[in-house]
């Protein structure tokens, strides 16, 4: 029959009873002795298209390395999965005492895998490492005065000023370890073997070959119905559908979309698709001197690419226009009001030419390689499209660690071009572009930063919405980029797994799966 899992929301139900076994799991420097439930349930193994650097839920924002640690290390609040709706997790319930102070009630009878108690000074411990962590600074900087405990499982977070993203920056980031481990063994050795309130327990981690998680058989909502989970590294995509049909694994990460046919007529195989976020834009350098600099020609550049051709017949239809702006409608920001760039190469052309490049000119395009699922591909067809226009361009595909080494270098050139992936709210993607970011490559007057601020303290949503849409129409009007397109996610599994449900910010949720 089917299992149900608990909700978020649903209070904690014991475990069923099993005759106990001991066991030993070694756990960073501690070893603990468990009573394991007999080894009923089945092994879930997943082929992974990235190795993780880090397990660490605050040395990283990197989805495909969440979709490790979230299965071990849970979250105060979470994302809905295809909404921009923050749902209860740990966190039972929350409300604003004043508008600068949030007030969260904690679940209770909630342990770590290590036995350390679930509570709100574990709650207050983990909050202060989000805060202070380097991959969240961009939205956590100067935002928060103090968190402190008021009783055992209720904690309030102190702000600076108001916050409208306050909640979503949490359902992004509000992961939950236990003090007294993290503080013995330091986020060095936390970051290899991480320990949480996860239905699972890290186990094994062979860098490059394999992660194995075993059961938590003492989880808050009852052992999952999963034995162990093991993810396989195969970065090669079609090593990953090789596997999968020849049954070495269940679940195919970021299946190929080149493959879409395949896996579709292959009867033991389920495709499972989902819209994505993560946003492709080939982002203008305006600070260069060069003709960029010319919103005609920015404006121009957006309408020699045949966006909706891309999706079709590059992608199979598994992907999102961007909506002339960098906002996706199902993130809270969204403006209706403003249509996808039209496809219109004459039009194009008479833009460069009133901005006194009637012949074109040459440029460089700098973009990702292996990274995400036809970013290759991606880059050259944008180049195609330019070169028909009459502008020349020189193309530059690298693998992504020298993309970032030449971003951090400063040297990405006057075009380049990648996917990024932010929570589902405006104020993440919009700050990216705010003074002092190293997101941000094409200025604008004091306007676009005051809104951008004035926004993220708004907190009546229709008012805070209205900003957004203003802001929305300046990138559209003075675009930043040439806005693409956003791919679908792509799970493709074995027909026999059940309950998987792919979420829109690309993290893997084993939570409702079994076999």
């Amino acid at each position: 029959g089917t299992h149900r899992w608990p909700s978020p929301s649903r209070p904690r139900r014991t475990a069923p009873e099993s005759t106990p076994r001991p066991g030993t799991l070694t756990v960073g420097v501690t070893v603990l002795t468990q009573e394991v439930p007999a080894q009923q349930g089945e092994v879930l193994v997943v082929g992974h298209h990235l190795d993780p650097t880090t397990l660490d839920p605050f040395g990283t924002t990197t989805a495909a390395f969440q979709s490790v640690f979230a299965q071990i290390v849970e979250q105060l609040v979470v994302f809905d999965a295809e909404r921009a709706v923050v749902r209860p997790w740990l966190a039972t319930s929350w409300r604003w005492l004043n508008p600068t102070t949030l007030e969260m009630q904690l679940r209770r009878g909630v342990s770590f895998s290590n036995s350390e108690p679930f509570d709100a000074a574990a709650a207050r411990y983990s909050l202060e490492l989000l805060f202070r962590a380097a991959p969240y600074s961009a939205w956590t900087q100067d935002l928060v005065r103090s968190v402190e405990t008021a009783g055992s499982h209720t904690i309030r977070i102190r702000l600076v000023r108001p916050s409208a993203f306050l909640l979503p920056l949490l359902a992004r980031g509000s992961f939950v370890v236990p003090p007294r481990h993290h503080q013995e063994v330091g986020p060095a050795r936390f970051a290899q073997q991480p320990v949480g309130t996860g239905p699972f327990i890290l186990s094994e981690w062979s860098k490059g070959a394999r992660i194995v998680l075993d059961r938590n058989p003492r989880y808050w909502g009852g052992p999952h119905p999963l034995r162990q989970v093991i993810f396989r590294v195969i970065p090669d995509d079609s090593a990953r559908v090789i596997a999968l049909q020849a049954g070495e694994i269940d679940v195919a990460l970021n299946a190929p979309i080149t493959h879409l046919n395949r896996l579709k007529i292959d009867r033991n195989l389920k495709v499972i698709a989902a819209p994505g976020l993560r946003k492709f834009t080939s982002f203008f350098n305006t600070r260069l001197d060069t003709p960029l600099r010319d919103r005609r020609v920015r404006f121009a550049m957006n309408l020699a690419v045949d966006r909706v051709s891309i999706v079709q017949r590059v992608f199979g239809g598994q992907a999102q226009v961007l909506p002339g702006h960098w906002i996706l409608p199902q993130e809270f920001g969204y403006n209706p009001n403003l249509k996808p760039f039209p496809f219109d190469p004459a039009r194009a052309r008479q833009l460069l030419a009133e901005a006194g490049f009637p012949n074109g000119f040459e440029t460089q395009l700098t973009y990702t390689v292996g990274r995400y699922p036809l970013d290759k591909e991606l880059g050259e067809i944008v180049a195609g499209y330019l070169e028909a226009i009459g502008i020349r361009v020189r193309q530059r595909p690298v693998e992504y660690g020298e993309f970032l080494r030449l971003r951090s270098a400063g040297q990405l050139g006057p075009i380049h071009q990648w996917g990024l992936l932010v929570p589902p709210d405006a104020h993440f993607s919009y700050s990216l572009f705010t003074k002092g970011s190293i997101y941000r490559f094409h200025d604008y007057s004091d306007d676009w930063d005051d809104l951008i601020v004035r926004a993220a303290s708004e907190l009546d949503p229709c008012r805070r919405e209205a900003i957004y849409h203003r802001l929305a129409v300046i990138s559209h009007e003075d675009p930043f980029g040439i806005y693409l397109i956003a791919p679908g996610n792509l799970y493709a599994v074995r027909a026999n797994v059940r309950g998987l449900t792919p979420r829109f910010d690309e993290v893997l949720w084993l939570y409702g799966v079994a076999k």
